[in-house]
């Protein structure tokens, strides 16, 4: 996992989707969902149905080419509906196909019986059809250590810069027209004639981290179209291309790896990694330095900074990834890499070509490989151990085939109905300040804040304060107060920290995917803004 971003507005698409769109708000409704039950575990477990909604591979062509975007619905069941929820978990490249499931199961009852829960995997995602795939064990480890020298371009770097190029032009050679269509203007195109196909007037929406772009760009484009919406771990509005390298994002996943380093150390009795911050990291470097000298099976050095990576992303990953770091510190590399191939699925780059195929035709990205490398080395001084496994996870937009658009406009003046914006202070993947720039372009918004977590985009896990919140709102529309100045308009504490058990530091490792379960993609597909 790594950090994310996107996109693209050309006069011709838009006017192509106007022709479209013209008239009755379901005009594209001539598209139709054949829905079945679903037969994935989690989907069938909460009733879901399933369908493909065909949508023009190029807006621009809408009676061209088809592509199939494939659909998940978990119906209400309460007399008084509320319509439909679509719900996109982030990335770009997140799959949203089993969030219908997820928010069914997360939210009270009173509230998800009041919705018809709408999963989807964004155009080239997951079940869609088609799905990019770029090298598909490209994530198969050992891999070369992602930090450079600085002075000098040693066989690591070397290596990266190789692998780069080769995965950007395996991209446009295995994937064919459709990287050239998978900016956000497309997916919230998309999204559009899912509402068509729905039959309704508006929508509520659900968003995580880059789905909160998603919300943000929808509502702009269509600001009569939107009913409620709740954008969690919110990017900022000028969110696309390459902007400041990522610096915001990986300064802050540097702090938030240095609470990390605390919570380890006051715990050096159960983990045995150090009994101060500067200890733990000492201990970290001294297994990195160890496993790029001679990887351990399929660990190396970067697969063991993935997996401490990770759990930047959730506080609820601390302890099986500690655990998992702690029996390697003990020459013990079984849990370790158990954990890392449910957090990093080594078969697959599905996820990750979607990432890039968005990223780096969405906005303008450098592509010269000397001015991201300069750039990486001043980031790296206030966030070293953050930066290159984000640098290398974006570097192949330096190589990237196809032409970059321009990011879509976020304007939140037209926009009359209110939204709840949540956000985590401490998130590192989408920083507090990205939230509070939302805040200001949509006059109709309020924002609760956590305060103190570092969890990303992180509902319904246990904050009443912040829980209680959001049901009202999905429930009556109601929102707190907006208060004056560039703040929170509520502020709830956080949540306790996670503790290892008193018995084992983690669960068996048997017991590791339901601990983890769903927020497990939380962690991987609810993303972020790399360099």
């Amino acid at each position: 996992m790594r950090t994310l971003v996107a996109t693209l507005t050309a006069g011709t698409l838009i006017a192509g989707v106007v022709a479209a769109t013209a008239g009755s708000p379901t005009a594209l409704a001539a598209e139709t969902i054949s829905w079945s039950a679903c037969t994935d575990e989690s989907l069938a477990a909460a009733k879901a149905e399933c369908g493909f909604l065909s949508v023009p591979l190029d807006w621009a062509k809408p009676a061209g080419e088809k592509i199939q975007v494939a659909v998940s619905r978990v119906k209400g069941t309460a007399a008084q509906s509320q319509g439909v929820m679509l719900i996109n978990p982030g990335g770009p490249g997140g799959s949203g196909l089993g969030f219908s499931a997820y928010l069914a199961q997360v939210m009270p009852p009173e509230v998800s019986s009041q919705y018809d829960l709408i999963g989807f995997d964004p155009r080239g995602v997951g079940s869609s059809k088609p799905a990019v795939s770029c090298i598909p064990n490209y994530a198969a480890g050992p891999r070369p250590a992602y930090t450079p020298v600085a002075n000098t371009k040693a066989p690591n770097e070397l290596a990266w810069i190789q692998r780069t190029k080769n995965f950007a032009k395996a991209c446009e050679d295995n994937n064919g027209p459709i990287i050239e269509h998978m900016r956000t203007m497309d997916t919230i195109q998309d999204m559009d004639a899912l509402r068509a196909a729905l039959g309704v007037e508006q929508i509520n929406f659900f968003g995580f981290s880059y789905g909160t772009f998603l919300g943000q760009t929808y509502s702009t484009r269509y600001p009569d179209r939107v009913r409620r919406m709740v954008l969690a771990g919110n990017v900022e509005p000028t969110y696309g291309g390459y902007g400041d390298g990522g610096r915001g994002q990986t300064t802050a996943f540097q702090k938030v790896l240095n609470v990390w380093f605390e919570w380890i150390a006051q715990r050096n009795s159960t983990y045995g990694l150090g009994a101060t911050p500067a200890a733990v990291l000492e201990t970290y470097h001294g297994l990195l330095a160890q496993l790029t000298k001679a990887p351990v099976g399929s660990i190396g050095p970067s697969e063991l900074a993935d997996v401490f990576f990770t759990g930047a992303y959730s506080e609820g990953l601390w302890v099986p990834i500690t655990a998992a770091v702690a029996d390697a510190n003990e020459g013990n590399f079984d849990f370790l890499t158990t954990v890392n191939e449910i957090l990093n699925d080594p078969t697959s780059d599905n996820s990750y070509a979607a990432f890039n195929t968005t990223l780096c035709s969405d906005g303008k990205f450098p592509r010269n490989y000397e001015k991201i490398r300069k750039d990486g080395f001043e980031i790296a001084k206030e966030a070293p151990d953050s930066t290159w496994s984000s640098f290398w996870f974006s570097a192949p937009c330096t190589y990237w085939p196809v032409k970059a658009g321009k990011t879509p406009p976020v304007d939140g003046s037209k926009v009359k109905v209110p939204f709840l914006l949540v956000q985590q202070t401490l998130d590192g993947a989408t920083p507090f300040v990205g939230g509070l720039a939302v805040r200001k372009e949509f006059p109709t918004t309020a924002i609760v804040a956590e305060v103190g977590a570092t969890t990303h985009a992180s509902v319904y896990a246990g904050n009443k304060c912040l829980d209680d919140i959001i049901t009202a709102y999905l429930l009556n529309g109601t929102l707190p107060n907006r208060v004056s100045g560039d703040v929170a308009d509520v502020s709830c504490q956080r949540i306790a920290f996670p503790e290892p058990s008193v018995v084992n530091r983690a669960l068996p490792t048997g017991q590791l995917g339901s601990f983890l379960g769903l927020p497990v993609e939380m962690a991987r597909l609810v993303n972020m803004i790399p360099l």
